[in-house]
């Protein structure tokens, strides 16, 4: 039997009044990769190996608990140039309605930051769709 791992999404809106929503919604496929690396003060291009073809996501985040700049495949000319804010994820799944943060098939990340910093990304994707 084939492996399937499933994410799910929430967003909770409060206010004043009471709960405004409070919704979730859930994605499945077949590869879940996802991975958490620590970076020392001052990295910069700090390479990391990991792969994603578009096509193929389901769902995606990242997230680090310090600022940094991830970049995707090149050091030198990226194809994305992300500018992750501290404790403030990047999350995207299939319903979103905004982009993939990701304008093109991820090979490897590079990443800068000033202080000591740890990344967490993932990516969902069906590889045999």
């Amino acid at each position: 039997m084939a492996n399937t791992f499933t994410w799910t999404f929430g967003v909770n809106l409060h206010t004043d009044a009471g709960t405004i929503t409070s919704t979730t919604d859930s994605y499945t496929a077949d590869t879940d990769t996802s991975f958490v690396a620590s970076f020392n003060a001052s990295s910069v291009n700090s390479e990391v190996d990991v792969t994603a073809t578009l096509a193929n996501l389901k769902a995606l985040y990242l997230y680090a608990d310090a600022d940094m700049t991830v970049k995707t495949n090149s050091a030198t000319s990226p194809g994305d140039t992300i500018a992750l804010k501290a404790k403030k994820q990047v999350a995207w799944n299939t319903d979103s309605i905004f982009a993939k943060p990701y304008t093109t098939n991820v090979t490897k990340l590079f990443v800068s930051c000033t202080n000591t910093a740890v990344l967490r990304v993932g990516f969902l994707a069906d590889q045999t769709p």
